[in-house]
């Protein structure tokens, strides 16, 4: 079974996820990036998380690997960006409210601040000589979570 039969299977099946495109590399799907989805469906990844993976009453994901992907293992040191890395997401704190976050190539965000039961996508381009897309993005962040507090 691919990688993507597994994922169709095991979880965009249940998350009723059917439009994907997925990236290959000597015809193997890569896992860790070149994943095309909607925003809505990508909307749906992140309630998935929020939800501590479970969709409509049933456990998609495991909750340990839930709280294990989304918190700090590696600090990474961006200048002027508070930010480290989980297992693909990464993890923030935005006014005092934590969260994580998906990027995506050239500006896809799924952004989940559990606290504010709050899950954001984003869809747009950014230039791809930029390093560090969540700089164009912390100000929209801060201000969504400014607005709730």
């Amino acid at each position: 079974m691919t990688t993507l039969e597994f994922a169709q299977r095991n979880l965009f099946g249940p998350l009723n996820i059917h439009k994907v495109m997925w990236e290959t590399k000597n015809r193997h799907y890569a896992g860790g990036f070149g994943l095309h989805l909607s925003i809505y469906d990508m909307a749906k990844l992140g309630q998935l998380f929020l939800q501590k993976g479970r969709w409509k009453g049933k456990q998609i994901v495991s909750e340990k690997w839930v709280q294990e992907a989304t918190k700090a293992a590696l600090d990474c040191n961006y200048p002027g960006i508070d930010i480290k890395y989980g297992y693909q997401w990464w993890v923030h704190t935005t006014n005092g409210h934590k969260g994580y976050r998906a990027h995506g190539r050239g500006g896809q965000f799924v952004v989940v601040f559990p606290d504010l039961d709050m899950v954001i996508a984003v869809n747009s381009i950014i230039d791809p000589i930029q390093r560090q897309p969540s700089m164009h993005y912390d100000y929209l962040f801060h201000r969504i979570t400014q607005a709730i507090d």
